[in-house]
């Protein structure tokens, strides 16, 4: 896996976590001088109130619940408002997620360092879980992993979905951005649902101008699926962070001289 020396020409960094998990990171990358282009790959949209209600109804009946997502974390907060008063373990991948559940009184696992499921996985409460009930917010179709580790390691898992996610497509704006940034082009991602939805949605020029541009991904497994797919340009973050996203940028002489 090789990347392209950014040091001496402006680049294009986008961001595609949904608003506004994006703002922290689109500003550090702007102070370090990179143009900003916002892309999320979906637009998230929270499930009816009653049916969300009636998901997060029997939470108390569970051992552990696993939020895996900022996003996941408010929605969550905003179906229910006694979450501290419940007699379960709240496990996050990260301190942004941890950090929502906590406003709501929550006390919250996190891995030591990372924040990937294999992180989540590490953490010695999932190590001895056989016939404990655990729950997972998070989006439809991801963290499938942690889900089926979990039941192989016995524990009897639900997910549960409060939003959905809907492709959102790349704009005639965004997409004359990319082409025009040739290989100064940095695309940063955390989710293989992310990657392969800003892929499926690109054609001709465009899906070219991906294939070859810059990714800063946040795992190695992700990493492994982005070669699948035919990138070739990549940068392990090792977490999904903003800190460690930019470490990433910063290990490489991550810094350019454009503005936005």
């Amino acid at each position: 896996m090789t990347a392209t020396s950014i040091t001496d020409s402006p680049a294009l960094a986008v961001v595609t976590r949904p608003a506004p998990d994006h703002h922290a990171l689109s500003q550090a990358l702007r102070a370090r001088g990179f143009a900003v282009l916002h892309c999320p790959a979906f637009e998230i949209r929270p499930l009816p109130d009653e049916l969300r209600a009636e998901r997060t109804a029997e939470l108390a009946g569970f051992d552990l619940v696993i939020v895996t997502s900022p996003h996941a974390a408010r929605v969550l907060r905003a179906t229910r408002d006694d979450l501290a008063a419940l007699d379960v373990r709240w496990l996050a991948p990260g301190v942004g997620t941890a950090a929502n559940l906590q406003a709501a009184g929550c006390r919250v696992e996190v891995p030591a360092s990372g924040g990937t499921s294999e992180d989540l996985l590490a953490l010695p409460v999932l190590n001895e879980i056989a016939g404990r009930r655990i729950a997972i917010i998070a989006a439809p179709g991801g963290r499938m992993l942690l889900g089926d580790t979990l039941r192989q390691r016995g524990a009897e898992v639900e997910r549960l979905y409060l939003y959905e996610r809907r492709p959102a497509g790349w704009s005639v704006d965004a997409e004359r951005s990319l082409l025009a940034a040739g290989d100064r082009l940095w695309l940063l991602v955390s989710s293989t649902a992310v990657l392969d939805g800003l892929l499926r949605q690109a054609f001709g020029p465009l899906r070219s101008a991906l294939l070859n541009a810059n990714w800063v991904l946040s795992s190695a497994r992700l990493a492994q699926h982005a070669e699948a797919a035919g990138l070739h340009r990549l940068i392990v973050a090792g977490a999904a962070s903003d800190e460690a996203m930019l470490a990433a940028l910063d290990g490489i002489g991550g810094r350019s001289d454009a503005e936005y």
